[in-house]
């Protein structure tokens, strides 16, 4: 059996591409695209490529699996015609005559609602151990999401579904409106080009991350985009479906932005060398409305937002100034200062470093005499006379607390030890403290080139 040709079923061919060039293409009333013998070219303006014969592409283009075994009816390899060039992308049969892909797989000229795609777009189904390899074209763009920010993050989705000139026998695939978990791990088919001609179905596997630095508005599995890793996915692979229990949740939209990565990699925010990130466009919040064989609008309060670049570098700025995310450090940082007990029993605060976006410890207040009788004979005169001025210089360690991105690029705690330890002077009475068991302490600290003295009164024997 030959692989099936539905590329223009009952209707004459007609293709018109106006530029510098300008092609035509026809092709007699109900005529079989393999008998014809008419012209069909698609000619680019780089005069170093070659002139690509269309009805011959196509013809040639084909698509098949990496395992035979594992090869999926509803999963197309789409030829997309943008201007001069032509593009690669991935789509999903949700009906016999029907694919989903994502929107940013069509070109801004082709995201019209019920605009003709005959000539511009071409779905072709792989063989497999059910169908030979198929090949439809185009015939309706039905439902297509409009995306005005550059920013992935600022979408609010980004699909596309168009109806196919002719019907297929494959199974659909099923979709899922129960959203995304970041406990799953979930499959996915990307397309390895083989050549300019053949592709290859190949299954892999996403992880879903939430409540990253990337895209700070994905927050749960019912949020309008979420943000995969794991996936090593290529240029081809928009339109990618995510798939658990055989059910699409989301469609893969687009990679990391460029301008982000570059951005990640030149901050110093990041703690380790940067992974590959996916947006993927969640069904939860799909906003097309079909028939009951699909997706409905649906109600979920979390898919309703309302991205900025304003509101979206707030999240992010916020992100990075939580304190909370170093409370464990901290808590570990304050078990060691708490060992520091030389003449008072000291009280530090962690500060924060506005300017360096930093965290810090500072002594505040001595919070007692600490076992005087083991140090006051430093200060006696005599066997009867206690010296009424004394000063001593305190070691502390330096731990400096930054915030940073993990490997899923989440705010993390990045602690840093320094060599050296900080120090400051305390001056008071050893007099008072032994004989009347309370004293005056001045601390004279310096932080970043700036002296600063404290005086706290009457500080005693007993700590509060």
């Amino acid at each position: 059996m030959r692989e099936a040709i539905k590329l223009y079923p009952g209707k004459t061919v007609g293709f018109i591409f106006v530029s510098f060039l300008t092609i035509l293409l026809s092709v007699s009333c109900g005529k079989d695209i393999n008998s014809s013998s008419a012209e069909a070219t698609l000619t680019v303006r780089d005069p170093a490529k070659p002139e690509i014969r269309l009805d011959q592409y196509i013809l040639s283009q084909s698509l098949t699996c990496e395992d035979l075994s594992e090869c999926p009816d509803n999963v197309a390899k789409l030829i997309v015609k943008d201007d001069d060039e032509v593009k690669t992308c991935v789509g999903v049969l949700l009906a016999e005559n029907k694919i989903l892909t994502a929107a940013s797989c069509l070109p801004r000229s082709l995201r019209i609602p019920s605009l003709d795609c005959t000539n511009d777009i071409f779905a072709i189904f792989p063989k497999t151990r059910n169908f030979e390899m198929e090949k439809i074209s185009c015939h309706k763009i039905l439902e297509v999401d409009e995306n005005s920010y550059k920013e992935p993050a600022l979408w609010k989705q980004d699909l596309a579904i168009f109806e196919l000139y002719a019907s297929t026998e494959r199974r659909p695939m099923m979709t899922s409106q129960n959203g995304a978990s970041a406990l799953v791990n979930y499959e996915t088919w990307s397309m390895k080009l083989v050549n300019e001609n053949e592709a290859q179905l190949v299954k892999k596997n996403c992880d879903i991350i939430f409540n990253t630095y990337l895209n700070p508005y994905s927050v749960d599995g019912k949020s309008p985009m979420l943000v995969s890793r794991g996936c090593d996915f290529g240029g081809s692979d928009i339109g990618a479906p995510l798939i658990v229990d055989d059910e699409v949740v989301g469609i893969f939209s687009s990679h990391m932005d460029e301008r982000m990565k570059n951005y990640l990699i030149t901050s110093g925010l990041l703690i380790n060398d940067i992974d590959s990130f996916y947006h993927f466009s969640n069904l939860a919040c799909a906003q097309v409305s079909l028939t009951k064989d699909f997706f409905f609008k649906n109600n979920y309060s979390s898919c309703e937002i309302h991205p900025s670049v304003q509101g979206l570098d707030y999240k992010r700025s916020i992100m990075l100034r939580d304190k909370d995310i170093h409370n464990e450090a901290m808590k570990e940082y304050e078990i060691e200062l708490s060992k520091i007990k030389k003449y008072f029993d000291w009280e530090f605060s962690i500060k924060r470093d506005v300017a360096r976006n930093t965290y810090y410890a500072k002594p505040v207040e001595p919070k007692c005499i600490y076992k005087i009788n083991s140090w006051i004979k430093e200060y006696r005169r005599g066997w009867s006379s206690i010296r009424t001025l004394g000063k001593v210089s305190i070691e502390y360690p330096v731990w400096t607390f930054q915030t940073k991105l993990d490997n899923n690029l989440k705010p993390a705690s990045k602690v840093t030890q320094a060599e050296n330890n900080f120090k400051f002077t305390a001056e008071f009475n050893p007099f008072e403290a032994y004989v009347n068991k309370k004293t005056y302490v001045k601390i004279i600290s310096e932080y970043n080139g700036e002296t600063v003295e404290d005086t706290y009164d009457d500080i005693g024997t007993s700590c509060k």
